[in-house]
């Protein structure tokens, strides 16, 4: 018997939630890029490393920082504009890895849907416990707040003042 450590395995949650929109699913599908996101997200600033900052592309690449969780660094993976479907991979390195995948179609006149997953693998111990706390509930607050914020958005051209 040896006393080598169990290897690390890292803890995986996917959660997806379904929001309605107040846009025409093309104007909606646009706010989901790494610019355009700061017109409705309150906080959000992303730094861009490389890519069109005008344009949604594959390959780009950002940074954000939070306060509490340090630098993440964000690729655009996948873009499909005509099935409006865009796919993001996040790392925060000393935690966890997002994958986030968002579809947008349309439901009604000026009325869209947005499918939002988010697939978190933790990279440490701490990155599991992050993981884990990404329960259900949490999640559906978090994207419901997102569709506050964009249809406020959407409704009225300005962001609402609290953070997401």
């Amino acid at each position: 018997m040896t006393d080598t450590p169990d290897p690390f395995r890292g803890l995986v949650v996917q959660r997806t939630h379904r929001i309605a929109l107040q846009g025409d699913a093309d104007e909606v599908f646009a706010l989901f890029g790494p610019v355009r996101e700061a017109d409705w997200a309150a906080g959000w600033d992303p730094e861009l490393v490389s890519g069109d900052p005008e344009a949604l592309e594959p390959g780009g690449v950002f940074r954000t920082r939070d306060p509490v969780r340090g630098t993440s660094i964000w690729l655009l993976s996948r873009l499909d504009p005509t099935r409006r479907r865009v796919e993001y991979v996040k790392t925060t390195p000393v935690s966890d890895l997002t994958q986030i995948t968002i579809t947008v179609a349309p439901e009604a006149a000026s009325e869209a849907r947005a499918e939002v997953t988010y697939r978190l693998t933790g990279l440490s111990p701490a990155g599991n416990e992050y993981v884990a706390g990404f329960t259900e509930p949490r999640y559906r607050e978090l994207i419901d707040e997102w569709a506050t914020a964009i249809n406020h958005y959407l409704t009225t051209g300005g962001r609402l003042h609290t953070e997401l």
